[in-house]
């Protein structure tokens, strides 16, 4: 049996990440407690770590992710794990996909 995937949030956010060729930017469109999908005009290579900010629009401070591997790497998409990311950081986080998903329930209900 596979296990369950976690509740994905579709989002349009900047997100900055720094690579093998410095800072780059991009725009995160799936968001979930566990990672994200980023669409960028350069990709890191898979299985690179790195650290990433999220831009969410909702929020001043972006979110710190200490740490994301890469997973995954399509064209101009790649996705990563979250692999460290402190107490403070991952509260925000949840707190914004909660939010975002309640909006959702909202919306579905108007």
């Amino acid at each position: 049996m596979e296990p369950a995937r976690e509740r994905r949030a579709m989002v349009r956010y900047p997100v900055s990440f720094l690579g093998d060729c410095g800072v780059s930017g991009g725009v995160l469109f799936n968001l979930s407690l566990g990672g994200c999908a980023i669409e960028s005009t350069m990709p890191p290579e898979r299985d690179a770590v790195m650290p990433l900010r999220i831009h969410p629009s909702s929020q001043s401070a972006p979110i710190e992710v200490g740490l994301a591997e890469v997973s995954w790497v399509s064209g101009r998409d790649f996705g990563v794990r979250f692999i460290e990311l402190e107490p403070s950081q991952a509260e925000r986080l949840q707190r914004l996909i909660a939010d975002l998903q309640q909006g959702v329930r909202d919306a579905g209900t108007a």
